[in-house]
């Protein structure tokens, strides 16, 4: 079972699960997906009882829960709490009580890594909460095969949260507005294919790069070449904060940014 499958993670999981030929039941609040899918299910996972008859219904053994809301959308802190907490706990507990195997949950690696370096706002705080959550259910009832995926800075078409760094960059740059970001700051990056193949060949590590913002600036920068005001502009701020010695490494793979910027490109 796929909780999420319309957002960013979800969705392409799902995508590659169908490529391969494996068979999921996708969880969603999105009436399109249920018109368009025949193995998808409407569940809004704040309804413990509804959540109970899917996983009943189709004999569930691995639960990828994907879905929540993140800080690029404007609602208040309940919200957060709702989407983030009262539904992740209401998996585990329907987990648990139905003797599933395998759950795997996904945090943020933001609120050690963001780009600005605070861990200051209800989405961080959320994940959080979500991850001791985990913790109790492990520690309380011995399940030991929960997995928490703590996500950095992961990247890709299709991803609609212009608060992370790449598409934040990107679109910036194609809107000509300032790009905020310490360049000095070190950053763990990974493409989006990279995760969800790891995911489903169990893999025990992901692919992700490390390096400083600096490093994917520039980067974006010389595949951008219609922005050569904005570049010199940014430059200018970067020896600033690192010295004009500062050797640069390209962290992305160039396809993976091409098709990224591409998609942005088109979209905007």
């Amino acid at each position: 079972m796929v909780t999420g499958i319309n957002g960013f993670i979800g969705n392409n999981f799902v995508s590659k699960l169908s490529k391969l030929g494996l068979s999921y039941i996708g969880l969603t609040r999105s009436k399109y997906y249920k018109d368009n899918f025949s193995n998808v299910e409407i569940c809004d996972m704040r309804d413990y009882i509804r959540l109970s008859e899917i996983v009943i219904k189709y004999d569930i053994k691995k639960i990828y829960h994907f879905a929540g809301i993140n800080n690029n959308f404007e609602v208040n802190d309940i919200s957060f709490f709702e989407n983030n907490i009262q539904a992740t706990w209401n998996i585990l507990d329907v987990a648990y009580k139905n003797n599933i195997p395998f759950i795997l949950l996904t945090s943020t690696g933001g609120n050690i890594n963001s780009r600005f370096g605070k861990y200051s706002n209800s989405y961080f705080l959320s994940k959080n909460i979500v991850e001791q959550i985990a913790n109790f259910y492990r520690i309380k009832y011995g399940i030991r095969n929960i997995r928490v995926l703590k996500l950095f800075n992961v990247y890709g078409p299709g991803d609609k949260n212009l608060e992370r760094i790449v598409p934040y960059i990107i679109t910036n740059l194609i809107k000509r507005k300032p790009i905020e970001v310490n360049y000095s700051n070190l950053i763990n990056i990974s493409y989006i294919d990279d995760i969800v193949e790891s995911l489903i060949f169990d893999k025990d590590s992901f692919i992700y790069r490390h390096g400083k913002v600096a490093d994917i600036v520039n980067q974006i920068y010389k595949k951008m070449d219609n922005y050569l005001d904005f570049k010199r502009h940014h430059f200018d701020k970067i020896i600033l904060q690192l010295g004009s010695d500062y050797n640069f490494v390209d962290l992305l793979d160039d396809k993976n940014l091409d098709r990224t910027i591409e998609y942005y490109a088109n979209k905007i």
